[in-house]
């Protein structure tokens, strides 16, 4: 019988799709406000607006119920009473249904911005009371195998061997299980064979206890929080020795590590919770309330921290520094969540919560995927007893801790894609499945035992084979294997203390090496009664002895005929990947000490997990006897470097090659550096920036598209198409609310221009869900905004600040618009650009075109501040690439985003038009004739640009009549009758003029694009191309490109970016 029939998993989860139909009134729930209390009217006024677009927000996400302020006799309701005052804070939610069924929400929290968020999830709290709660649906979930551990010990110099008790877990890299065990922790790998003793060396220390609680980072890098004290441990992949960080902090709560390397402690009695990174402590604000009570926490999505309250019962998120970012109510059964002991968040935002009461595996909104209420029989536990939880996100397995009984359990996610299951795995499973109705059968027990000894996971062969014999005390099979498992497991950790001995005799000296010296001597000769014929164990064992006798060290000879005499290597960027495929990392000084000289000198660097194959650099002459020589050293990353999210303290392995004599040799060191995490950053060059703009992350992405839609029809007039959604998407962004932050350590104004100094910069999705940031955060996050809605745009630098500028999508020629209201614009290869500041959003977009131009002119104009498209950076410094995961990510009501950006438009029309045209009128009293033509010309592609064609039109024809000899103004007519569908006027009016220019674009430009729109396509053409070949830009922007044989004009041109040049010498 397989895992599979097992009567207590499987039954269907409902479906929660959105539904289209309406919903019939037993699935509307009525919401009825008995009492609410504010201490003031604004207070009074949030409640109310919150709860009304809660009801809205919680029917449109479930599509299974929905919910209305009305209520019927024997239909379902909520009850709410609310209070917000001094003595008292509380939302109360009491919901009854149609059969008798209760269930009590309460909010405590403050009334802030996730008020909305909180409501609208409280609600849908109460869906599934009314509607039932999903099981287990069939082959969801497959018990792989189980570890009983209390065969697992490990050798302490001068205690012996200690047993392991253990409390936690946390999953390293590979899929590798990290135990702790309170005074000691084991490493396992998904063969359940031990592959280490993290932080062992601790014990030679006489540091016991250092193991009570684990976690780990995506990197690797293992942190424990001892039973006792105050220091965190932390120990660095592929490094021996274990780090203490005095970091003060202690406590018995939940203990989370950041993917940055930032330890997390919650004490839930003492209402303290605190970070630690980088040898600073702070507080964390995760207590929102008195009465707040965490029990599980964890690390989320980009750095988060998710945090159960109990008395709530619901997950609020928050940022690294401790702001609430959002919220989550699960809708579990009635105190369930209450019950959390563990938590764990998948890439995705899906989430599982280990309660006393079983498994759950929840949707990124609480919405119960399925529930796990009790373990196969075969494991022997119950959920009562199970306290620790890892998940293997990968390959599906979720790991969980009996520590009681010493239990460690292996479950696998079948909706998860995964690698390919081993089949001594598969085999497991199997076996497993049949234990479930022959609980101690002697031949499944013997069948298990056997795999585990193919794939050498010692321990259990052990516990296996014993097994049996507690069943079957005269089995062959297992008295016979139980002795040979003995002895590897004895000959394992005989090596293990030999091994320990010699660091310890190298390190410290042979008093302190004496204990362990002895445990080793002691293992060997227990395996040589059991094995008198053992060699390699007899070996072993001499070869120890020797180690600790003198040593004659003078007649060493020299090795090789090289010398190594200095390596030096310079901190890695994961955000520099590809630049160090074309240029070196590191120097290395080699002197030839022999009396030949050494041909086929190859340098080779590498680094274990980071680096999959040496990088090699050769010597292209000899190297004479006594000649120094320095080469350099290359090293190419791979993509792992995109995982790490802390400082990791490396080693590079140098190996170097040659020949001399006739002899090949070869010798090798090693060489430490820093390998950065993926958001560091050093601003000695401003494209190195661009590397953290990700318009194709899907949550940037989707904010893009859906603020830009949001204002569909908001286009005010005078803005070419671009211009519009930029300020739809700023003005958007700017409601969202980003709060500017700047970083105390390393403010931009001290570290631009310096590779000294280490920055760190967001992910814009980050700073997305965190709305807080500095400017370069910020400026990365409005960058990928643009760039994923299909605006170009480029970094902005001045001594000492970062902003962005954006393609306007407008002619060069305009410039002349934006800089009469006042603007600095750039002009950049045949474009036009606005600096926008990032910092400022939330006051609007035009003020923040305002402090764009400001700083730019405090830098000296557009002229000294530094300009660097992202296009033209991401050739050297391309998009860093991140795991995907989904956030939640709200946009601002519509209606509020309608409003700001008409509100931006008007704004923007008044300084750019109205004013505009104030101050040219002003300037014409009085003017007449060849004086005034300069300002006609401005005032009448004015009114033209801004949708005032009459006026336009009166005005550049009285100009016209005032200087007939000009260009522009019969120019501008025609840009007028084009843009007013009137394409035979045009030609009529150009004509003439391309008679007296016949080499001008602008001209040649106007009459392709009138001669296509009135389907003369021979003709057209001809002037198409007349522009095209000497200005592709041109063409493209007034849509008589060439590419692909255009016959007509295209439709998809903005003619709010015709060119409307002021001056006559711009008729080119």
């Amino acid at each position: 019988m397989s895992l599979l029939s097992l009567p207590l998993l499987l039954f269907p989860v409902p479906a929660w799709s959105q539904n289209a139909d309406p919903l019939p009134p037993e699935r509307t729930i009525g919401v009825v406000i008995g009492y609410v209390q504010a201490s003031r009217a604004d207070q009074q006024k949030l409640f109310e607006t919150s709860l009304e677009g809660a009801l809205h927000r919680a029917g449109a996400e479930s599509g299974r119920v929905s919910f209305a302020r009305r209520s019927s006799s024997g239909t379902p309701r909520i009850d709410v009473v609310a209070m917000n005052t001094p003595e008292n804070r509380m939302i109360a939610l009491t919901f009854s249904g149609p059969g008798g069924e209760n269930a009590v929400m309460l909010i405590r929290s403050p009334w802030d911005d996730l008020l909305p968020r909180t409501l609208t999830q409280a609600l849908r709290f109460f869906e599934p009371a009314l509607l039932g709660y999903p099981g287990m649906p069939e082959g969801a979930l497959l018990l792989e195998d189980f570890f009983p551990l209390e065969s697992i010990r490990a050798p302490s110099p001068g205690l012996g061997m200690m047993s392991l008790y253990p409390v936690d877990i946390a999953l390293r890299p590979e899929g590798r299980v990290v135990v702790a065990g309170a005074s000691f922790a084991v490493e396992i790998d998904r063969y359940f064979r031990i592959t280490g003793y993290p932080g062992s060396d601790l014990l030679e220390q006489g540091i016991f206890n250092y193991a009570g609680a684990v976690d780990t980072t995506p990197a690797g890098t293992i942190y424990f929080r001892p039973s006792q004290g105050s220091d965190i441990y932390r120990v660095l992949d592929g490094v021996d020795r274990t780090h203490r960080l005095r970091a003060g902090v202690g406590g018995h709560g939940p203990f989370v590590v950041l993917p940055d390397g930032a330890v997390v402690t919650i004490d839930a009695i003492s209402k303290r919770a605190s970070t630690f990174s980088g040898q600073i402590r702070q507080d964390l604000p995760l207590f929102l309330y008195p009465d707040s009570y965490i029990t599980a926490a964890t690390a989320g999505p980009t750095g988060t921290i998710w945090a159960l309250d109990t008395v709530e019962q619901r997950v609020v998120i928050f940022s690294p520094e401790g702001r609430p970012v959002d919220t989550i109510v699960p809708a579990l059964p009635q105190m369930s969540a209450a019950q959390t002991v563990a938590m764990h968040v998948y890439p995705g935002g899906e989430f599982l919560m280990l309660t006393r009461a079983g498994l759950w595996k929840l949707q990124r909104d609480g919405r119960p995927i399925w529930h796990l209420a009790e373990l196969p029989p075969v494991v022997g536990t119950t959920f009562m007893q199970v306290s620790g939880l890892t998940v293997d996100a990968e390959r599906g397995l979720i790991y969980l801790l009996d520590g009681g009984n010493r239990l460690l359990i292996r479950l696998r996610d079948t909706a998860i894609e995964a690698p390919d299951q081993p089949e001594s795995l598969a085999t497991l499973q199997r076996i497993n499945g049949d234990l479930n109705t022959r609980r101690e059968a002697p031949d499944l027990l013997l069948a298990k035992a056997r795999v585990y000894a193919e794939t050498g996971a010692t321990h259990l062969t052990e516990a296996t084979y014993q097994h049996v014999l507690d069943v079957d005390p005269y089995n062959a099979e297992a008295t016979a294997g139980l002795e040979h498992v003995r002895i590897i497991r004895l000959e394992a950790e005989a090596r293990r203390l030999a091994s320990i001995a010699r660091s310890q005799l190298e390190t410290m000296g042979p008093a302190t090496a004496q204990a362990s010296y002895t445990q080793a001597l002691q293992s060997f000769e227990r395996i040589l009664a059991l094995r008198p014929d053992s060699e390699e164990v007899r070996r072993a064992m001499e070869e120890l002895r020797e180690a600790f006798s003198p040593r004659d060290t003078a007649g060493d000879a020299v090795s090789t005929p090289l010398r190594i005499d200095r390596v030096t290597m310079e901190n890695l960027f994961p955000g520099l990947f590809s630049a160090y495929r074309s240029r070196p990392v590191g120097e290395i000084t080699l002197t030839n000490r022999g009396d030949e000289p050494i041909t086929a000198l190859r340098v080779s660097a590498e680094v274990r997990r980071y680096s999959d194959f040496p990088t090699e650099t050769a010597l292209d002459r000899p190297l004479d006897p006594g000649e120094t020589v320095t080469m350099p050293v290359r090293i190419i990353l791979n993509d792992a470097v995109f995982t790490v999210e802390e400082d990791l303290p490396l080693q590079a392995r140098i190996t170097v090659q040659g020949e001399s004599g006739g002899r090949e040799f070869t010798t090798a060191g090693s060489t430490g550096f820093t390998l950065y995490r993926r958001s560091a950053l050093s601003w000695i060059e401003t494209e190195r920036l661009a590397g953290f703009i990700t318009p194709h992350e899907g949550n940037v992405s989707r904010f893009a598209m859906a603020a830009a839609n949001a204002a569909t029809g908001v286009s005010p007039a005078g803005f070419s198409r671009s211009f519009v959604r930029a300020m739809q998407i700023a003005d958007t962004l700017g409601l969202h609310g980003i709060l500017y932050v700047e970083d105390p350590h390393t403010p931009i104004s001290e570290i631009l221009g310096r590779d000294d100094v280490i920055d760190t910069v967001r992910f814009p999705r980050t700073t997305l869900l965190n709305r807080a940031g500095d400017c370069d955060d910020t400026t990365t996050l409005l960058c990928s905004l643009y760039e994923a809605a299909g605006i170009r745009t480029a970094i902005v630098t001045t001594p000492d600040h970062v902003l962005m500028a954006f393609d306007t999508g407008d002619s060069p020629d305009n410039r002349w618009i934006y800089e009469e209201a006042g603007f600095s614009v750039f002009v950049r290869e045949d474009r036009l650009w606005l600096p926008v500041e990032t910092t400022v959003l939330g006051e609007g977009f035009g003020r923040a075109l305002e402090a764009g131009t400001r700083f730019v002119r405090a830098a000296g104009g557009t002229d000294q501040a530094g300009f660097v498209t992202t296009e033209h950076a991401w050739r050297q410094y391309p998009t860093i690439p991140i795991p995907a995961t989904e956030l939640n990510v709200p946009l601002p009501p519509e209606e509020e985003i309608r409003r700001q950006v008409q509100q931006s438009g008007v704004e923007l029309q008044r300084l750019l038009y109205h004013a505009a045209v104030g101050r040219i009128e002003a300037s014409l009293q009085g003017r007449s004739g060849d004086a005034g033509l300069e300002g006609m010309i401005r005032l009448g592609a004015l009114h033209l640009r801004f949708g005032e064609t009459g006026a336009a039109e009166r005005v550049l024809l009285e100009a016209r009549s005032a200087s007939p000899e000009a260009m522009l103004p019969p120019i501008h007519l025609a840009t007028l009758y084009i843009t007013d569908a009137r394409p035979t006027e045009a030609l009529e009016v150009l004509q003439p003029l391309y008679a007296r220019a016949p080499r001008s674009l602008l001209v040649n430009a106007l009459m392709a694009r009138a001669s296509l729109d009135l389907g003369q396509v021979t003709e057209g053409r001809k002037y198409a191309e007349a522009v095209e070949s000497r200005s592709p830009e041109l063409a493209r922007r007034y849509g008589i490109s060439l590419e692909g044989g255009a016959s007509r004009a295209s439709a998809e041109v903005d003619p709010r970016s015709f060119a409307l040049p002021a001056r006559e010498e711009d008729t080119r």
